[in-house]
């Protein structure tokens, strides 16, 4: 399955693999029905960055559009058709002044 998700402008999401502990990594969980068996997401690099609010440090982070992708399959007894997905993505918004409270949103993907 392919994951597409933008960015506004202006603004950056730390990676999926943060540069500190600290920061909030970029998640998704799906919820598949049970028909369906969600496998491993796959997550771009972030681009490392360096930002006026920390100038010496370089933090990887995403920006503008995000594609990911992850693998599902059908189960045996799965009848052919299409299926409704609900996921969550989790991650910690920033603007060049630095970062904004964290945030969740869930949606259908």
């Amino acid at each position: 399955m392919d994951l597409r998700f933008h960015i506004a402008s202006g603004y950056h999401v730390n990676s999926n693999k943060p540069s500190e502990e600290f920061m909030i990594p970029t998640a998704l969980h799906m919820d598949a029905t049970t028909d369906i068996v969600i496998g491993r997401i796959y997550y771009p690099d972030g681009q490392n960055v360096a930002f006026d609010f920390a100038p010496d440090q370089k933090l990887s982070v995403y920006s503008g559009n995000l594609y990911g992708w992850g693998h599902g399959a059908a189960t045996a007894h799965s009848a052919a058709g299409k299926y409704a997905m609900r996921g969550s993505l989790k991650y910690q918004a920033c603007d060049n002044r630095g970062l904004l409270p964290a945030e969740a949103t869930t949606g259908g993907v």
